[in-house]
């Protein structure tokens, strides 16, 4: 990721292979102790857009 352009880095997917497990906003990550667990700052139920939800 180092070295990279990015569009926007708002929001991280936190992923278990290739399912989401959730989404936590780098603002939330940066303020976080570092003692933080990534499962306790992450939205476990973002809202999902599919082609079936329009």
């Amino acid at each position: 990721m180092r070295g990279q352009h990015y569009d926007c880095a708002a929001v991280i997917a936190v992923l278990t292979g290739d399912q989401l497990l959730g989404l936590v906003t780098i603002e939330r990550l940066l303020a976080a102790p570092t003692t933080a667990v990534v499962s306790q700052l992450m939205d476990s139920q973002p809202p999902i857009v599919a082609s079936t939800t329009v």
